[in-house]
């Protein structure tokens, strides 16, 4: 009998494919995992999910711990010049406002490819405490609803709801944009995420997934000890060519990629490599970063995803 651990769960090859073993090092548990590697799209899978994936996200978690920061007051002009900035980015303010925008720095360079109002109805998947929904409230955006499976406590405000759910169990509702910032390999089935997420999605909207990438300088000089392997809470490990395959299969077109991998890919892995502390920052990194991205050849990327009719198809 084929044993299903040596097929890809991606594009379901079965040939040249390796295994890779890699501790839990963020914790410090020490729990050892193995990766398929696939020989075809070369895509890292977890082979075997643990029993209990909680244990790998404790309360002091730090997606879970960071500050909220929800009861901070913006002064009143400060939060006028951002609400105009934004909306002038945006294209849906006035002259003065795309004035303000061309002269205020207005964060989220990711926001990009979709056509957005501050109204439109945002979803982040994997939102962990909130924080990034808070911080976009602070820009004037009044329609956002973050789902985490671990996050302990659920949050309805006006302007911001906070689920513990996954895709599966969320409302019938679709989204303008759909977020998924560095969780989406989290995510232990990427096939049946993908055949939901097609129906959640508005059809002029967009996907927004910021992923690790396998396909890097990083992974193949640190391997095992690469930080963003993060064993064994990343469930899969993309590259370019895997992306591609299950937007295809999903109807999905990718617009557009764009490297955003930062100096943590060397100070994490080289922590984990000597055994010590992940904080480490030595600014000499940064460069590498920056000419790794330019060269695509990053350990991270955001991946901008349209819907493909299914209805054009079947023609």
């Amino acid at each position: 009998m084929e044993n299903k651990k040596n097929i890809c769960k991606i594009c379901a090859n079965k040939k040249n494919n390796t295994k890779l073993y890699a501790k839990e090092m963020m914790l410090g548990l020490g729990h050892t995992f193995e990766y398929l590697e696939c020989g075809y799209c070369h895509a890292l899978s977890l082979t075997e999910i643990p029993e209990d994936m909680g244990e790998y996200y404790p309360e002091y978690y730090y997606s879970y711990t960071r500050i909220l920061g929800k009861d901070s007051r913006l002064e009143p002009l400060k939060y006028l010049l951002r609400y105009s900035a934004m909306k002038g980015r945006l294209g849906c303010g006035n002259s003065l406002d795309r004035l303000v925008s061309k002269y205020k720095n207005t964060a989220y360079l990711w926001l990009k490819n979709t056509i957005l109002t501050l109204e439109s109805p945002i979803l982040d998947v994997g939102c962990g405490n909130g924080a990034l929904l808070y911080d976009m409230q602070k820009y004037g955006f009044s329609n956002l609803t973050g789902i985490d499976l671990y996050v302990k406590e659920e949050i309805l405000e006006q302007n911001i709801r906070i689920l513990q759910k996954d895709i599966s169990t969320l409302e019938s509702k679709t989204y303008t944009l759909i977020m998924y910032h560095h969780s989406f390999e989290h995510i232990i089935n990427p096939h049946k995420e993908l055949e939901i997420l097609y129906h959640k999605l508005k059809d002029e909207g967009t996907l927004l997934i910021r992923i690790p990438l396998c396909d890097s300088y990083a992974f193949r000089k640190y391997r095992e000890y690469w930080v963003q392997l993060d064993a064994p809470r990343h469930t899969f490990l993309h590259t370019i060519k895997s992306m591609y395959i299950l937007a295809e299969k999903h109807h999905f077109s990718i617009e557009e990629v764009v490297y955003d991998s930062t100096s943590f890919q060397f100070t994490g892995s080289e922590a984990y490599l000597q055994n010590s502390s992940i904080k480490v920052s030595p600014k000499f990194f940064d460069e590498k970063a920056k000419e790794l991205n330019e060269l695509h050849d990053g350990d991270s990327a955001c991946f901008y995803l349209k819907k493909i009719s299914i209805k054009k198809d079947l023609l």
